[in-house]
């Protein structure tokens, strides 16, 4: 047998849904998987059981992800297990954890699987707990009687075998896969004898009716082996062979089913057939009235009784399903609803034998419970996954071909399971009525192992309806509080492909993580993350960011500023939270912090004249200057007023005798601070004629021999003008220089 070694995957169900289940891998994969270590709780999560270097010995190391600190547990028969060391697994030695017989010391090593003294030794009977606890006995150690389990040392860092009882710091291991429940595997072809039988005073039932209960008539579905292939998925078969009119002499005195047994193997011995030649012994017998059942089997075993009750293949499912190591079921009802919320623990009271859906508790000819398949190993743990984190889980119907779990099991502080079930109406055997609550719901039970036994017990999850367990399921829209495990658990819809559920922690028993914040920000931006919305007392806050974030922790707040990126990224935050019984809880948020955009540096442009007339207005545009979110700037030599107008700036030419230079200055700044000036120098032409105005070319000039200064020199108009550029439309233009040969006749003198 290989190692179970266990990840967590997630299958979609929608944008909102996800189910979570566990896969197996092999040992030969173990390189490739998480690390699985043991920590304990009184050296805390930083010291790991380590297997030491050069020996034997184990003791507790600071936790580095080495092969010598992966353990993996191995199941054995009867819920035992081996505990086996990666290392060693990797250098091809076959070595377990294992006891020694020293009495008081209780040593603790690391040897071989198959080696010196008792197999017993290297076998471990685990205790789960909640959030991965565990708590390790010795089977060697206590078939001596000893009171013991594993427990650590603050002192040496090491672990022996000391006495103890239960879930106390120094014995109370932390594991990070889920342990894996007892199994009883039961597959492949098995035969039957089957005895229709009677006493001297009595005649035999019908043996073909007999007969037809057990092996059937073809493909009907009103016998044991056609329930049994149904059952199983296929993995099981029977067939057999039958003797009738079997007499067991004399009927006996008293109701001795041991004596019945004896004389039904001496009766078929004197037919010639040996019942140990078949692999089970089924007995139907004439009426006992002094039986008080109508059937009996061995829990688990090899052979039933039936009491004139062998005309049912019920009665023979009921009594193989004993044989497998199922108990009658019981139930739990009346459980207190405070605010219309079922809470489920010490409050409950146990009912009757009441469970609709099981064979083994009066549910006729349904099919048994996703409970006993998986401990017949008809189911595996991949369909059956251990639920541990807050989230939403889709349940898939227990029969059919829809993918997902067939079942969800949660641990239970008193050692059981709770476990929910989805099943629909299916032709045979499960053939449901449509509105039945059965198939509406979510089917509640708590199960308990006990070595090659287990017990369903059956939720009245609708208390004080007039129907009693007829309704047991949780409804759409309806939560349990189950009391033991710390969880709430809401039905969230139900259909023909399967069931959602929310699975939550209580924030009473188990912390609930909570997480608010932006989901989006800026780069830049400051962000403050919180879990003062957690559940729970006295806790204590653990935040875990990814790299690259310098994050600021401060008890229930995480504080950090978003990174410039160049492209968007998704950044995941951790919360753990711990209460007082160090129980704890997880959450993760995710921020989206955006890209910083990609923004060219700013450039200052300036337009305009490169030359005026004094007294002439001038006008200069910083409008093709480029960049983002751009302010403007300017200033201008000393002497020259400037006015400003966002990116246009305008002034008066001065006036002035000689010709004259001035620069002048734009500063632009973008949205990001950066900032870009440019320099536009302007010439102005030495002034002519005091008191001559300069040339406007808005003006109109309707008068002859009206004087204007342009270009440096002084012009006089012969007639009505407006617009015309002084210096153009060649010498006999309305514009002539004063003093020229060709001044107009009126204006000369």
């Amino acid at each position: 047998m290989k190692p179970i070694r266990h990840s967590l995957v997630t299958t979609a169900l929608s944008a909102a849904v996800t189910g979570f289940f566990s896969v197996a891998a092999h040992a030969a994969h173990a390189a490739d998987a998480a690390p699985t270590p043991l920590t304990n709780r009184l050296l805390g999560e930083g010291q790991c059981l380590a297997w030491q270097p050069g020996g034997d010995a184990v003791a507790f190391a600071a936790c580095d992800g080495s092969a010598a600190q992966d353990w993996q547990f191995q199941k054995q028969s009867g819920g035992y297990q081996l505990i086996r060391n990666r290392a060693a697994i990797a250098q091809g030695g076959d070595r377990c954890l294992r006891a020694h017989s020293d009495g008081d010391a209780g040593r603790v090593t690391l040897g071989t699987c198959n080696g010196d003294g008792y197999t017993s030794m290297r076998t471990w009977q685990v205790s789960a707990g909640l959030d991965g606890r565990i708590v390790l006995r010795n089977k060697y150690r206590g078939d001596l009687g000893r009171t013991e389990v594993l427990s650590a040392s603050a002192d040496n860092r090491d672990v022996a075998m000391r006495p103890g009882t239960g879930f106390t710091p120094a014995s109370t291991f932390t594991y990070p896969l889920p342990q894996p429940l007892p199994t009883r595997p039961l597959a492949g072809d098995k035969s039957v004898l089957l005895m229709v039988t009677h006493f001297n005073d009595s005649k035999p039932a019908d043996a073909d009716v007999v007969r037809k209960a057990v092996f059937g008539d073809g493909d009907d579905y009103a016998s044991l082996r056609r329930y049994l292939e149904v059952a199983s998925r296929g993995k099981l078969t029977v067939h057999g062979e039958t003797l009738d009119s079997v007499n067991l002499g004399d009927r006996p005195a008293t109701c001795d089913s041991g004596a019945i047994r004896t004389a039904a193997r001496k009766a078929a011995l004197a037919r010639g057939v040996n019942p140990d030649q078949f692999d089970y012994l089924f007995v139907d017998l004439p009426k006992m009235s002094n039986c008080g059942w109508s059937g009996l089997a061995a829990t688990p075993g090899n052979w039933i009784l039936s009491n004139a009750s062998g005309h049912g293949y019920w009665m023979w499912s009921h009594e193989f399903g004993h044989n497998l190591g199922a108990k009658h079921p019981g139930s739990l009802v009346d459980c207190p609803t405070p605010g219309g919320t079922v809470e489920v623990g010490g409050a409950c009271r146990a009912g009757k034998v009441d469970d609709p859906s099981d064979t083994m508790g009066g549910g006729g000819r349904r099919l048994y419970p996703a409970s006993y398949q998986l401990f017949a190993g008809w189911l595996g743990e991949a369909d059956v996954p251990e639920i541990r984190a807050d989230g939403t889980y889709r349940l898939a119907p227990l029969w059919g071909d829809a993918p997902g779990a067939k079942a969800y099991r949660v641990a239970r502080t008193d050692g059981s399971t709770l476990w929910f079930e989805f099943r629909q109406p299916l032709r045979g055997f499960d053939d449901w009525k449509a509105g039945d609550p059965f198939v509406n719901g979510v089917i509640v039970r708590t199960v308990a192992h006990g070595g090659n036994v287990l017990t369903n017990t059956l939720v009245d999850a609708m208390p004080g309806s007039a129907d009693g367990m007829k309704d047991a399921p949780l409804m759409p829209g309806h939560t349990l509080h189950d009391t033991l495990s710390g969880k709430l658990v809401t039905v969230k819809s139900v259909g023909p492909d399967g069931a959602v559920i929310e699975v939550r922690n209580d924030g009473l028993l188990l912390p609930n993580a909570v997480v608010t914040g932006p989901q989006q920000a800026d780069a830049g931006a400051r962000v403050v993350l919180s879990g003062a919305s957690s559940g729970g007392e006295h806790l204590r806050y653990a935040w875990s960011a990814p790299a690259g974030i310098d994050a600021k922790p401060a008890g229930a707040e995480l504080r950090f500023v978003a990174p410039a990126l160049e492209q968007d990224r998704d950044y995941a935050f951790r919360l753990t939270v711990a209460n007082d019984h160090d129980y704890t809880a997880q959450a993760t948020h995710v921020v989206k912090v955006k890209a910083q955009e990609v923004v060219a540096p700013p450039r200052a442009a300036i337009g305009g004249p490169v030359s005026a007339d004094g007294g002439a207005s001038v006008t200069l545009s910083g409008e093709s200057s480029t960049g983002k979110g751009l302010s403007y700037a300017w200033t201008g030599p000393a002497g020259v007023p400037l006015v400003q107008t966002g990116a246009v700036a305008t002034f008066t030419a001065p006036t002035a005798a000689d010709e004259r230079r001035y620069d002048f200055r734009l500063v632009v700044t973008d949205a990001l601070g950066r900032t870009s000036d440019a320099t536009h120098r302007v010439t102005v032409h030495a002034s002519v004629g005091e008191g001559v105005a300069v040339w406007d070319p808005r003006q109109t000039y309707a008068q002859p021999c009206q004087k204007v200064s342009h270009a440096g020199k002084v012009w006089a108009n012969g007639w009505w003008v407006l617009g015309d550029v002084p210096g153009t439309g060649g010498e006999w233009a309305a514009w002539r220089p004063v003093g020229a040969a060709n001044m107009h006749e009126q204006c000369k003198g």
